[in-house]
């Protein structure tokens, strides 16, 4: 699903887990002034990295769009860097928010994942998702002023999506091959490439973003203090101060 906003320079934005287009409402304000907002959030019973890619693809033919920044957070910067893998010169500059470039899973993570991909979220109770996603490292005390806004945004994820999602973390490795992607295709990316990660996420830790740093030759990483997986929510300001920094240097 496509949402779009303002108008200027293309700036993509992919979706992450049990995610949807409210959790960029603080970017989409600030860029939108300046620049065509595109939220892509990962939704469809039939979704794939493939029909993801093809619906951006789709996008920017009808925007006439030869060039854009691709911002892809959690889940979507899993795809984003498939993106990149096959379409490199589409992209003048890559963003990648608290993501990693082997998603692994631990044991609660994954029973936590595996519960949101059949419980509708919209009838449970505020505290009862707020446990949940603190049981799936996804929010934690650093979340506390934006906690209205993460259960918003989890009551609209829809079991099916949710579902999906799952699927293509766990096909990663065979999404991989298909593509003829591996770990060390990213030493190929030439386009600049910003990595942000709060030193607080419990689901994605720092360690994977200095991976991808040591692995994509033309990047730089910010490590957010004190700030979890949901920075874009809780430090705004300065979330969007790094990406304006980033894409007009």
């Amino acid at each position: 699903m496509i949402y779009q906003y303002g108008k200027g320079p293309v700036l993509v934005f992919i979706n992450g887990y049990m995610s949807n287009h409210i959790l960029f409402k603080k970017q989409i304000k600030e860029f939108s002034k300046h620049y065509t907002v595109i939220i892509q959030d990962i939704e469809g019973e039939y979704v794939t990295v493939e029909s993801l890619m093809t619906e951006i693809n789709e996008k920017l033919q009808e925007l006439k769009a030869k060039k854009f920044i691709l911002c892809g957070y959690s889940l979507g910067g899993v795809i984003a860097m498939f993106y990149a893998h096959l379409y490199q010169d589409r992209i003048k500059k890559l963003i990648l928010m608290s993501t990693t470039a082997e998603f692994c899973l631990n044991p609660i993570t994954f029973l936590g994942f595996w519960v949101t991909t059949w419980l509708p979220m919209k009838n449970i109770p505020a505290f009862s998702i707020k446990l949940s996603l603190a049981f799936q490292g996804l929010i934690n005390k650093n979340d506390e002023c934006v906690i209205q806004d993460i259960i918003q945004i989890a009551r609209l994820s829809k079991p099916h999506n949710v579902k999906q999602q799952f699927r293509i973390i766990l096909n990663r490795n065979r999404i991989m091959k298909k593509f003829g992607a591996t770990t060390n295709s990213l030493r190929k990316l030439k386009i600049p490439v910003l990595i942000i990660s709060g030193t607080a996420d419990r689901l994605i830790k720092p360690k994977y973003a200095k991976q991808l740093n040591r692995l994509i030759p033309n990047s730089q990483l910010i490590l957010i203090k004190d700030s979890g997986h949901y920075y874009m929510l809780s430090k705004p300001e300065l979330t969007n101060g790094l990406i304006k920094a980033f894409i007009e240097e």
